[in-house]
């Protein structure tokens, strides 16, 4: 990798992308560089690899059409300066539902397990109560407390374990709610109690139907951000965008496409955006879209300032290549956007 010194002051351009005031940094640098002094947001992230050390995104050999990898961001080096530019999308409205409550739990005769000859557990009770949403199950018999699983109603909840007692008899509620079902009738729904007693617990099955109340939502259409990471050596704006290639997650340069291929489009959780101040998650909207994990990480366990073969980086775990398959629930995988 090819290694430079650089001493230079820096303007980033928070006004031009609509997100306040332009701030200065003055003073020495070393991931960015001195011909981006008038660029809008002008910078490059900087986060930490798998083992907690320093680094900066970086165009592997800062040519066209490179990967994009984890380089340690020491006083006197300096990593690729990208523009941070700034896109909006319209969204379109959304109709859902909100969920507010359950009516009467019709069930089927119980299917009985592991009896054992013990007292069979029962349910002597679904009662419905239109004031909370709520019904309330009524257990006895078997062996106290219980456990309790309710399948085939997306969003229904029954309180388990069971240890709420009234009279000799244990109660549990059965809800719904949050925007999950359309109101109407839901058949085969499972409610399934299991006791406590050893070695062998007894179980009791039943499958019923119950109504879903709700009323629809609509969610309107709303302007939402989200950033390209344009490769400007030099302050000068090259074709060259950051863009998870066809889904992988490792992050190459590839050409831009003003925001049209969401491989290029990242959001951030900062609260000013990507020029916040606090280090914030950075996310891929094309991975966001095929998978739960979607935040840029760096994985590499190797030196990052030790040159590797492309064969090596391209390696992962271990290489230096940078992925946005990181998990954006942790904050080991926070990454600020300066010089």
């Amino acid at each position: 990798m090819h290694v430079k010194t650089r001493t230079a002051a820096f303007l980033i351009a928070a006004a031009s992308l609509g997100l306040g005031t332009a701030a200065v940094t003055a003073g020495p640098a070393s991931a960015s560089t001195p011909g981006c002094a008038f660029s809008n947001g002008c910078a490059t992230l900087h986060g930490t690899d798998a083992l907690g050390r320093a680094v900066a995104m970086d165009a592997k050999y800062q040519n066209k059409n490179e990967i994009e990898i984890g380089y340690a961001d020491n006083v006197g080096d300096t990593a690729t300066s990208f523009d941070g530019v700034l896109h909006s999308h319209q969204t379109r409205p959304v109709n859902t539902w909100d969920d507010t409550g359950l009516g009467p739990f019709t069930a089927d005769p119980p299917v009985y397990s592991n009896v054992n000859g013990a007292t069979k557990i029962q349910v002597t009770n679904f009662a419905d109560d239109p004031s909370t949403g709520v019904i309330t199950i009524t257990v006895k018999g078997g062996t106290a407390p219980y456990t309790a699983t309710l399948t085939g109603l997306q969003g229904a909840t029954v309180t388990s374990p069971i240890t709420k007692s009234s009279g000799g008899s244990f109660n549990a509620d059965i809800s719904v709610n949050g925007a999950t079902n359309a109101q109407g009738f839901y058949n085969n729904i499972v409610l399934t109690i299991t006791d406590s007693a050893t070695p062998t617990p007894q179980t009791v099955t039943y499958t019923g139907s119950a109504e879903v109340f709700a009323h629809r939502v609509t969610i309107p259409s709303s302007n939402e951000p989200y950033y390209t990471y344009v490769y400007a050596p030099n302050g000068t704006w090259t074709n060259q965008c950051v863009t998870d290639i066809n889904g992988s997650g490792a992050l190459k340069l590839s050409l831009c496409t003003n925001g049209h291929d969401a491989g290029q489009d990242f959001t951030t959780d900062a609260a000013g955006g990507l020029l916040g101040a606090t280090p914030a998650h950075i996310s891929n909207l094309l991975a966001a879209s095929v998978g739960s994990k979607s935040c840029l990480v760096d994985p590499s366990v190797s030196n990052p300032t030790t040159p590797q073969s492309d064969a090596a980086d391209e390696v992962a775990p271990g290489g230096r290549q940078l992925y946005v398959n990181g998990s954006c629930a942790v904050d080991t995988n926070l990454w600020s956007w300066n010089t």
